[in-house]
């Protein structure tokens, strides 16, 4: 039976009073205390409101103006940024002017900003100038001869300033999951909830994107911690911040991986048999070990449908310059499927070779390619010379600032397409003593290597070449 309340006070007040029989006299005990320490939280809100007096139903009358006044009043006890977008199907038959104050949205060409400070005395925005819409008075009625469906609208929107780096950051985020911990993280990307990061976050195990699943990270200058990224299938978009992962892998087929604004030590790697697949790499820097970016050819004829961009970003596989020949066994991008890679404003290096293209086909434009040691074939790894002997699996091939193609005395068994290369303002800088040619091509009897170069970044006396269908210019170097 559960003793009531006033069975426990009495038992209680027993114990006490047989202790003091027992023990008797006085004692002073060593002992002191502490004020409180109150810790408050105050809980805020940001709220948006957008209305309109004028009513919403205009009439165009060519030379007329009238009274148009969309207001946006925001509620704020923190520091916030307010937006208001502006969907415009006037078909040019409405002028108007955006208000003072409002700032339009990098990125958008119908989204403006201000920011509003908690301790703001005006919290009210009109967002059109003067209040007013306008029609031009050359307007005629072959102007509006079957025009319907004639409407601005407006929505509005407010996010708080923190923890977000600018406004477009902020605003991107509008519809995700802020998240500073592990849990929250796992919990958005599996619900497909775009997710943005609020403190740096270090999560167990992989993150693996399958079929039809779709994944959004905004790193928001953060750092995510985390063992490897993969997909088979699906979409993985990382922008804004740090990885530290060991890989971003992609495989199967349906694939979308972007990397913007991305820092990383991870290198990327589409694997064996994947098709119809996009990696687009910007504004990123990627440092690598073997490779900054690879992939991989082991089922022949693979690459079908797969389409890499590199734009505005750094790849590196050996970070500075090293004599030492098996330290410099490394190579910034290597392409060996039959798909397409496209470098644009980007700069490669790598210490065996920058680039490689065994197969497919590459566009290199405005960009640098460097050679970051003076290694030749027979210093490194299996001591062969590749110009004269056939080329193996990866990067064994010559050392070469970019080598292209596939040379074998016969047939190829992998690598199953022609390797073609076009350059346009291309910079390509091998070290002091390396006495490889910059470029390398390489043919066999089944698939040839050709390079075009329509400027000056590649000259016919910086190529050597092997096998009998190596181009360039669609000139043949070689018919022996």
């Amino acid at each position: 039976m559960k003793p009531s309340k006033k069975n426990i006070l009495t038992t209680g007040l027993a114990v006490v009073l047989a202790a003091a029989a027992v023990l008797g006299g006085t004692f002073g005990y060593l002992q002191d205390s502490t004020e409180n320490v109150t810790n408050t939280f105050k809980a805020n809100q940001v709220t948006v409101s957008l209305k309109e007096t004028t009513g919403d139903a205009y009439e165009i009358i060519p030379g007329t103006e009238q009274e148009k006044d969309p207001t946006v009043t925001v509620t704020n006890t923190v520091d916030a940024y307010v937006y208001v977008q502006v969907t415009d199907t006037t078909q040019d038959l409405v002028d108007y002017t955006i208000a003072e104050g409002w700032m339009q949205l990098d990125g958008y060409e119908n989204i403006y900003y201000r920011e509003v400070g908690k301790d703001d005395e005006t919290k009210m925005f009109s967002v059109l100038e003067n209040d007013t819409v306008r029609y031009d008075a050359a307007l005629t009625n072959e102007n509006m001869t079957d025009k319907t469906d004639l409407k601005l609208i407006f929505q509005a929107y407010a996010i708080q300033k923190a923890p977000f780096a600018d406004a477009a950051a902020a605003f991107a985020a509008k519809d995700s999951v802020i998240a500073d911990d592990a849990d929250t993280v796992k919990t958005a990307i599996a619900q497909g909830q775009p997710v943005v990061l609020a403190e740096d976050v270090e999560l167990s195990g992989n993150l693996i994107i399958n079929d039809n699943e779709n994944a959004v990270i905004d790193l928001n200058g953060k750092t995510l911690t985390i063992g490897a990224m993969a997909q088979n299938g699906g979409s993985l978009t990382v922008r804004n911040g740090n990885i530290d992962t060991d890989v971003f892998q992609v495989s199967g087929e349906n694939n979308s991986l972007i990397l913007d604004g991305v820092t990383t030590d991870a290198y990327v790697l589409i694997s064996e048999g994947t098709e119809n697949s996009t990696v687009d790499i910007t504004n990123s820097t990627i440092t690598g070990a073997l490779y900054a970016f690879s992939t991989n050819a082991a089922v022949a004829g693979s690459g079908q449908d797969v389409v890499v961009n590199i734009t505005n970003s750094t790849l590196t596989a050996l970070p500075d310059p090293n004599p030492n020949a098996d330290a410099a066994d490394c190579t910034g991008v290597l392409f060996n499927i039959c798909g397409t890679l496209n470098i644009t404003n980007s700069t490669i290096y790598g210490g065996r070779q920058a680039v490689i293209v065994r197969c497919g086909t590459a566009n290199i434009t405005n960009s640098t390619l460097v050679k970051t040691s003076a290694v030749k074939d027979s210093e490194i790894d299996k001591k062969k010379d590749y110009t004269v002997s056939d080329w193996e699996d990866g990067n064994r091939v010559v050392a070469s600032v970019l080598t292209i193609g596939n040379y074998k005395e016969g047939a190829s068994a992998s690598y199953a397409e022609d390797a073609a290369v076009t350059l346009s303002k291309v910079t390509l800088t091998r070290q002091e003593g390396d006495t490889m040619p910059t470029v390398y091509l390489g043919s066999n009897a089944d698939y040839s290597a050709s390079l075009s170069c329509s400027d000056e970044s590649v000259a016919k006396t910086d190529i050597g070449y092997s096998g009998t269908s190596c181009y360039f210019n669609s000139e043949l170097l070689t018919g022996e």
